[in-house]
């Protein structure tokens, strides 16, 4: 019942809408008005065969195979509502809000004023050892200087840690750029322990740490220094994140 009582309201609202063309008086939609081609200032063109509207002369459209016109600019045949578009044709023009439908090709445009909202945003870092590893992965573990322990070998690249540090708070990090409108908060991920950890994985995976840096404006500098004070260390504790 509430389904129909919608779809009936539906189109009572579109039904509405397209009595929104009609003219001033009232008797003649505008996709009604009759032919102004045998009038004496038709335009030129009346009559004329056609496929379509470019085949016609100006001041006139192609309809049922002839060029036709229905208006001509000065003959006030399209009424108040109505306005006499380039090709012969009869437009509504819509005054509220300032927008006039006159042809196809022109948009309409509405102003919409809006208001800026400050978004809360957590970053969470893996802090755990594999974060001391090299960031592109080009970096062997056995030979030319990387240890098995997962140090970078600087003629390589830097660590995964100090790429992230970089792209969030570096000269031109994303935190450096937008902490003034933006909070930005940080939690580390990580767990004390070996890496990778001997223990099992009900101990290995207890928890996380807490909030280090809660969200706030103009946090960038807080938020660096939280990452010079800490190095990647211990494991990651997958499950209970």
């Amino acid at each position: 019942m509430i389904r129909t009582l919608f779809v009936s309201a539906l189109v009572a609202v579109f039904a509405l809408g397209c009595e929104s063309s009609v003219p001033e008086d009232g008797t003649v939609r505008l996709q009604d008005l009759p032919t102004v081609c045998g009038e004496d200032d038709a335009p030129q063109g009346c009559g004329e065969t056609c496929v379509s509207d470019s085949e016609c002369a100006g001041g006139t459209f192609c309809k049922n195979g002839v060029c036709d016109a229905v208006c001509t600019p000065a003959g006030g045949q399209c009424g108040t509502e109505g306005e006499c578009i380039a090709n012969g044709r009869c437009v509504p023009v819509f005054g509220d809000g300032g927008v006039s439908m006159v042809d196809g090709s022109v948009c309409g445009e509405l102003e919409v004023n809006t208001d800026r909202v400050i978004p809360n945003i957590m970053i969470i870092v893996d802090r755990s050892g594999s974060m001391r590893r090299d960031f592109d992965g080009d970096c062997p573990f056995t030979g030319n200087g990387c240890p098995t322990s997962g140090t970078p070998n600087p003629d390589f690249d830097e660590e995964r840690w100090g790429a992230v540090e970089d792209a969030l708070v570096g000269t031109n990090g994303l935190v450096r750029r937008l902490d003034s409108i933006a909070r930005f908060g940080l939690t580390l991920y990580w767990k004390p322990g070996e890496d990778p950890p001997s223990m099992s994985d009900g101990d290995r995976c207890a928890s996380t740490d807490s909030v280090a840096i809660t969200q706030s404006l103009d946090n960038a500098d807080s938020i660096a220094a939280r990452f010079s004070a800490n190095d990647p260390d211990g494991y990651t504790p997958t499950a209970e994140a």
